[in-house]
C-alpha cells in the first residue's frame, strides 16, 4: 500500500522552512537505519516536559518564543501570538474536557498541485514513544476511531472522532 504525501510549497515557506533543501536532504540521505534515530530532546530540550503544572497560556507563550528562536518569521509574529490566544483550547494533558466550539479546519490542496509519492521513513526514538503514548491516550478516551475508506485507487486510513 503506497502512501501519499501532498506538499504545498506556500505553507512551509511562509513558516520558514526551506523546501528544496529538505527535499535535497531527502535525495542525498544515506539509507542507513540508524540514520534519524536521535533523540528530539537534543535539538529541542526545551520541548522536553518538565511538569504539569503550569498555566496552559504560558506553556503557548514558550512554544511560540522557540519557533520565533527557529527561524519562524518576526514580521508575523503579531499573527502567530493572536491565533494562539483567539480560543482557549490549550490544556497541558490530554483529559476528558469539553469540546473546542471552532470551525473544523479545511484543507484543499491549490489548483495546480502536485501529489508527491515517497517511502516512509522511521521516526526517531522519542517521536515514536510519543506518537505510540498520544494515540493510545486518543483510543482510550474515544476521540478517534480507525475507519478505511477508498478514494480513487488509494486506500486511505482516517482517524476522526465518533460522531
Amino acid at each position: 500500500m503506497s502512501q501519499n504525501l501532498f506538499l504545498v510549497r506556500d505553507v512551509p515557506t511562509a513558516l520558514g522552512l526551506d523546501v528544496d533543501q529538505q527535499l535535497e536532504q531527502l535525495a542525498v540521505r544515506n539509507e542507513d537505519e540508524d540514520e534519524g534515530e536521535i533523540d528530539l530532546r537534543d535539538d529541542l530540550p526545551f520541548l522536553a516536559p518538565s511538569s504539569t503544572d503550569g498555566e496552559p497560556q504560558a506553556a503557548a507563550e514558550r512554544l511560540i518564543d522557540v519557533a520565533l528562536n527557529h527561524r519562524f518569521p518576526s514580521h508575523l509574529e503579531k499573527q502567530l501570538r493572536a491565533i494562539v490566544r483567539k480560543y482557549e483550547i490549550w490544556h497541558l494533558k490530554l483529559g476528558d474536557v469539553p469540546s473546542a466550539n471552532v470551525e473544523p479546519v479545511r484543507i484543499r490542496l491549490r489548483e495546480g498541485a502536485r501529489a508527491v509519492k515517497r517511502k516512509p521513513w522511521p521516526y526517531p526514538p522519542a517521536a515514536r514513544a510519543f506518537l505510540r503514548e498520544f494515540n493510545d491516550k486518543l483510543v482510550e478516551l474515544g476521540w478517534v476511531y480507525e475507519t478505511q475508506v477508498v478514494v480513487g485507487q488509494a486506500l486511505y486510513c482516517l482517524c476522526g472522532c465518533k460522531a
